[in-house]
């Protein structure tokens, strides 16, 4: 081996290390802190109880922890409501713990916790008409105490205890019967969002309403809501052909379009927006000083998203994940252009693991002095990275349980393989004594990658 080849191939050696090493701290660097007591526990919802006591609801247990240290443990033999799909998990200003179930077994209840014993304030089998009602999709707590329901196809109800008023779009100005999601304002105003309606300001006795034909709210079906230090109202919104997140101060509204089908929205103590797309499809980042959406691969840490995001008294936003907590920190790094965004996505789905072969492969090449079969090995890494880029033109479609999608169909995998595949075999003919130029190694990359790009096609089509 002449000199000038054995000094490519150490500096080469060196790259592919340090390629591996610093992308690896790079990526740790980014990663939010996990809650050690909550380590390899499934979680779905989080509350504060503003007593230093963090209530935890997964796997059907219901569990408080203060300083880290596991205090009670609630399941479905204390309430009803317990043991399902708890839906939310609500702590009012009197310690007060309420739960609701979504469409558990049929039955949709509502319990409360008042330090002593649980008490079931309605199964709605016993109060509405439980054929239709599939879920409690809200639940809010006010001032006073009194308890704000949204349930799926039966509107509002405010109880406060044997007290109870019903609101439906019949009898009131209410938008819709699907009430997804209630916030109280600095004024004690109920801001309801509702699917296919818009938005509700509702002071108990006052209705205001807000649709994309009186407004610029972006869609009429309001997921989430929440509100920044300067009482502004962040509200995610989607429709039929357009969504995104709207702010609005009560008087003057500014709309940025987006992906807004969010499950849930906080915001930080930067001023950032946190928005969960879905259980499993990541968190989207909405920078309030650039006005920008990022796509936020970097916080999903210890696995796929559980449930609704948190936010504490000190701006710190809680993730539940199904394999414990997550907690982004105020100063806790973001995305901050589309590359880096590109880049994580590389190595967060073991795309280091194909550049890393690749580079080998290239190694090998240069090692047994077929020098042609670099470049067909070298054409799929554009491919690959070209093919991630035109799919994510919107970062927040991507999703994380979509591996097989950006590894194995990625065009430049395929394409690649089927390139040294090809390579091998001109390398072989060679051996051979064949003079034929045939450049199988091109001709299988290029099968290959057709072959990977009409199998997106056909799998797009099916969806």
């Amino acid at each position: 081996m002449t000199k000038p080849k054995k000094i490519f191939l150490f500096v080469f050696a060196l790259f592919a290390v340090a390629l591996n090493i610093s992308l690896y701290i790079w990526n740790q660097s980014l990663k939010a802190s996990e809650i050690p007591y909550l380590v390899n526990t499934h979680v779905d919802r989080i509350a504060f109880d503003g007593r230093g006591q963090v209530w935890v609801y997964g796997d059907g247990k219901l569990s408080v922890y203060k300083d880290g240290a596991l205090v009670q443990v609630f399941t479905k033999k204390d309430s009803p409501a317990l043991g399902g799909n708890l839906w939310e998990l609500e702590v009012d200003n009197k310690g007060r713990t309420w739960v609701a179930t979504q469409g558990y077994e049929r039955t949709v209840d509502l319990a409360v916790f008042n330090g002593t014993k649980w008490s079931t304030v309605f199964p709605l089998s016993d109060s509405v008409n439980s054929e239709r009602a599939l879920g409690i999709y809200a639940l809010a707590i006010d001032a006073q105490g009194r308890a704000w329901v949204g349930v799926e196809e039966q509107g509002l109800y405010i109880i406060n205890g044997d007290i109870w008023k019903h609101y439906t779009a019949d009898n009131s100005d209410l938008l819709s019967n699907t009430v997804d999601t209630i916030v109280f304002d600095n004024q004690g105003r109920a801001w309801l969002g509702t699917q296919g309606g818009g938005l509700n300001i509702f002071d108990g006795e006052v209705w205001q309403t807000f649709t994309n034909k009186n407004s610029p709210l972006l869609g009429v079906l309001v997921g989430a809501i929440a509100f920044d230090h300067q009482g502004q109202a962040w509200i995610a919104s989607t429709g039929q052909a357009s969504g995104g997140i709207n702010i609005f101060d009560g008087e003057t509204w500014v709309s940025y379009p987006g992906d807004g089908d969010f499950l849930d929205i906080d915001i930080d103590g930067r001023g950032r927006v946190w928005a969960m797309r879905g259980f499993d499809q990541g968190i989207v980042v909405f920078d309030g000083k650039t006005k920008k959406y990022f796509f936020d691969p970097f916080h999903l840490s210890v696995g796929q998203i559980g449930g609704m995001l948190t936010a504490d008294e000190n701006g710190n936003i809680w993730i539940p994940t199904e394999n414990g907590v997550v907690i982004i920190l105020p100063d806790s790094p973001q995305p901050i252009s589309f590359a880096a965004s590109i880049l994580s996505i590389i190595v967060t789905t073991n795309g280091l693991i194909y550049l890393t072969t690749l580079l080998m492969v290239i190694w090998l090449c240069v090692a047994v002095n077929v020098w042609r079969s670099i470049g067909f090995s070298l054409l799929g890494l554009p491919i690959y990275l070209g093919w991630i880029i035109m799919h994510n033109q919107r970062l927040s479609q991507f999703d994380f349980s979509l591996f097989n999608t950006y590894f194995f169909i990625n065009p430049g995998v395929v394409g690649t393989i089927a390139g040294i595949i090809g390579g091998c075999l001109d390398i072989f003919l060679a051996k051979r004594g064949s003079d034929k130029r045939t450049r199988w190694g091109l001709v299988g990359l290029v099968i290959g990658s057709g072959l990977s790009f009409c199998f997106m096609v056909v799998a797009n089509m099916a969806q």
